[in-house]
């Protein structure tokens, strides 16, 4: 006879419904909610701080883009001060002319060259005459129309190579570098006395001033160019002391 095999372990029985599914009234157990919940919270919390630290972030770039255009604007504002301080460093802010400062460093530079070319270099220092008198008699306003009608003149005199300085109040200095000989420098002068001493309109009213010249001409030989300024300064006085001369000696015959 056959030996039937019989599986004695016991069958388990799974409900089931007619889809086939677990059935809905299985739910979760107490714990596992309390997991989700609590993760569910605590991702919520880190949004939210993701959140406001973004929100942190774009106000703090704000700020700094803030802080970068001031910036910026304060840099231009200085740039353009040192630029303009520079400008009134060299440029006589009423006349426009070189100041005192930018004549001596020309001055030494076309010392320096005019002596490797054995060339010479003219200085023509001009006071005007009777400046003082007008300025005390009509006023600062008018005496700056003169001082800007003389530098005018000045210019149309000289070359573009020569320099036209204010050198302080009412004295002017002219550099002429590269010159041949002493009789063009002494024409240029001349040139110059005649065309200061046109009469000027200010406000309607005809004015005259002349011009007291004194000139130095340095050959390339061991002078420095304050020597210079001091040789032109004293040639100006004799010149100054002539001019006066004529009119000295007739209220001493009156």
């Amino acid at each position: 006879m056959k030996q039937r095999n019989v599986n004695l372990a016991p069958k388990i029985m799974r409900p089931s419904n007619s889809s086939g599914r677990p059935p809905s009234d299985i739910k979760p157990s107490p714990d596992l909610l309390k997991q989700a919940k609590t993760e569910l919270s605590e991702l919520k919390r880190a949004l939210a701080a993701s959140q406001q630290q973004s929100q942190n972030t774009c106000r703090q770039i704000d700020a700094l883009a803030k802080t970068n255009a001031c910036l910026r604007e304060e840099l231009i504002g200085l740039a353009h001060k040192v630029a303009e301080a520079r400008h009134l460093a060299y440029y006589d802010e009423l006349t426009g002319l070189p100041t005192r400062r930018l004549l001596l460093d020309r001055l030494n530079q076309a010392m320096v060259q005019a002596a490797r070319q054995q060339k010479q270099v003219a200085l023509l220092l001009l006071d005007l005459d009777g400046f003082k008198e007008i300025n005390k008699k009509f006023g600062q306003a008018v005496g700056d129309k003169i001082l800007r009608q003389v530098a005018k003149r000045l210019i149309a005199c000289i070359r573009s190579t020569d320099t036209a300085c204010r050198y302080e109040g009412d004295e002017f200095v002219i550099m002429l570098p590269e010159i041949d000989v002493k009789e063009s420098a002494t024409e240029m002068a001349e040139k110059i006395r005649v065309r200061l001493a046109a009469p000027y309109v200010v406000n309607d009213q005809p004015m005259t001033v002349t011009a007291s010249t004194g000139m130095a001409v340095y050959r390339g030989d061991e002078q420095n160019y304050i020597d210079l300024i001091k040789q032109a300064d004293v040639a100006m006085c004799l010149d100054k002391v002539h001019i006066n001369a004529p009119s000295s000696q007739q209220a001493m015959q009156n």
